[in-house]
Formats: C-alpha cells, structure tokens, sequence
C-alpha cells in the first residue's frame, strides 16, 4: 500500500465520519441539540483522532552504511580527544635528569645545599616512556574494540526495525480489509439491518485493532529514535 494510496485511504475514512456528524445532527431535535450534537461530535472527533496515522512522523531510517559511517566519525572523533588528552599529560623529558637538590653537611656539621644524579634516572625515564607508549596503545585498542562493539550493536537494532517495519506493513494490509469490512457493518447499522449490540461488538473489535496498529507504529518510531542516537546521527 503506497503513501498515497494510504493518505486517499485516511481521507475517505474520515469524509465518512464526517457524514455522519452531519446526518445524526440533523435528525436531532432543536431542544436537544446543544447535548447531543456536542456529544456526537467529541466522540466523532475521538474516531477522527484514531485515524491520523503515526507513519505521517516519517519513520523511515536512512541506511545503515550511511549510519555506520555516522557513528565511526563520531567515534573517531572521542578517540583523538582522548588521546590529545592523553599526550598533554606528558611531561618535558629533561625534567627526568634534573638532579635532586637537598642538603648536606660540611665535616665541622654546617649545612649546605647539594645535589645529586644518578645514571639510574635514565633507566627510569626509558622505562616511563616505554609504559606510556604501552598505555598509549592499549587506549587505541580499547577504542578500536568500542567501535567493533558499537557497530555490531547498530547492526542488531538495525536488522530488528527492519523486521519490525516489515510486519508493521502486512498489519497495514490487513486493517485495510478490516476497515472495509467495519463500513459495510456500520452500513448495516445505519439502515436497521443489524442489532445495535451486534454493531458496538463490531466498533469496538475496529477500535482494538486500530490501538494495536497505533501500538506498533509508536514502537517502530522509538526504536528509530534509539537507533539515529546510537548513530550519532545528525
């Protein structure tokens, strides 16, 4: 069923609610037609109300390499911040052979500054920078698996709208017979063919099975949601 087969659809569903506002509130009497027209016409609205379908939201998602090409800019994005950060941490070399000042005493005891190095202080600085080039690569492997992780994600969310949306449409050619089916029942009703409660039975089967159709639509459009924010999308 296209979208514009669909809005066609929509639009004689509500005309012929709409006719029918006009028909009941002709045949009421002018004494009572301040309650009873106003009541016709607020439960006619609720029935108008059922037939504007969520799918006007657009819940079309746009494709899922477009969406994983959105998430790994962002991703790589949080990755060199993190490693800019990361790097401005890092201490001036020569801070590391710097002697260590203190105090020492003269053979008579008086104090006097001193200072001390040691070739062990080179040792120690190689040994910092070989941990922070370590870590500095671990930060870049943890980053590369969050993007693995990530992207399998979204391609699960992905997959599952994509089921989801399918069955949204074989409901949406069902109702479309169901629909079909209710006017020739409500038809019935307006010409006395048919007892009321057996038209009311029918009404309220149509109005349970437009709720569960609003009920996925409303489910697709949120998962749209959770999908385009994992995606970073813009």
């Amino acid at each position: 069923m296209t979208t514009t087969s669909k809005i066609t659809h929509q639009k004689s569903r509500i005309n012929h609610h709409t006719s029918i506002i006009t028909h009941h509130t002709s045949i009421i009497p002018s004494s009572h037609i301040n309650n009873q027209a106003l009541k016709i016409i607020y439960q006619t609205l609720l029935i108008l109300a059922s037939l504007i379908p969520l799918s006007a939201q657009n819940i079309v998602l746009p494709d899922i390499l477009s969406l994983e090409e959105s998430l790994t800019r962002f991703h790589n994005i949080e990755k060199a911040a993190q490693l800019k950060a990361f790097d401005q941490t890092k201490s001036a070399d020569w801070k590391d052979l710097l002697p260590s000042v203190g105090v020492a005493y003269t053979p008579m005891g008086a104090p006097r500054p001193a200072a001390s190095w040691s070739p062990l202080q080179i040792l120690d600085r190689k040994e910092k920078e070989r941990k922070r080039k370590l870590d500095r690569e671990s930060l870049i492997l943890n980053f590369d698996i969050l993007l693995t992780d990530r992207l399998y994600k979204l391609r699960q969310l992905y997959h599952d709208y994509q089921i989801d949306q399918q069955a949204l449409r074989t409901t949406m050619e069902t109702i479309e017979i169901d629909e079909k089916l209710f006017a020739i029942t409500e038809k019935k009703y307006q010409e006395n063919i048919i007892k009321p409660s057996e038209y009311l039975g029918a009404k309220k089967a149509m109005l349970m099975t437009r709720g569960g159709v609003q009920a996925e639509e409303q489910g697709l459009y949120k998962k749209k949601n959770e999908i385009l924010y994992m995606a970073k999308w813009d």
